[in-house]
């Protein structure tokens, strides 16, 4: 019965088993990431349709999205530095922690807009990282949550 069937059958054959099966996988597992693949498709054939040039809306986007981001990560990168900074000064005068406490949290009350960030718990590992680091402190991540929500 096997003679009957070419390689190439067999090969074709197996690629369709394959097929339905990474289909149903997709269906079945990742519905959730298909839909937006989808959705993306649709609106970037959307796109192409209403505009001529499928460029023509990019650029301005791009470019907004881009500068506010940049300036978003200018204002992290002196955040860091500012704690840092703090942090290393505090831990060679010998600092207490509650004065510790209140130096960051100028700096943290100083950069309100960091308080909605999405990097907000990078910023608060970096801290306690830092304090660790130098050894004079030991704080959790917790902890400097606390010290955002007090400077409300």
């Amino acid at each position: 019965m096997l003679s009957n069937i070419s390689w190439m059958q067999y090969a074709g054959g197996l690629l369709l088993v394959i097929t339905i099966y990474y289909i149903y996988v997709a269906i079945r597992y990742y519905p959730s990431e298909l839909k937006k693949l989808l959705v993306a498709r649709k609106s970037e054939l959307a796109r192409e349709t209403f505009y001529a040039d499928p460029q023509e809306l990019s650029p301005d986007v791009e470019e907004a999205a881009s500068s506010e981001e940049t300036s978003e990560m200018e204002e992290i990168e002196q955040l860091v530095v500012q704690l840092t900074g703090e942090i290393r000064d505090c831990s060679k005068q010998g600092v207490t922690e509650e004065n510790l406490r209140l130096r960051i949290g100028t700096v943290l009350s100083s950069r309100s807009s960091m308080r909605n960030s999405p990097y907000r718990s990078s910023i608060n590992e970096l801290i306690a990282s830092e304090c660790s680091k130098y050894g004079a402190f030991t704080l959790d991540v917790g902890d400097v949550d606390e010290w955002w929500n007090s400077q409300m």
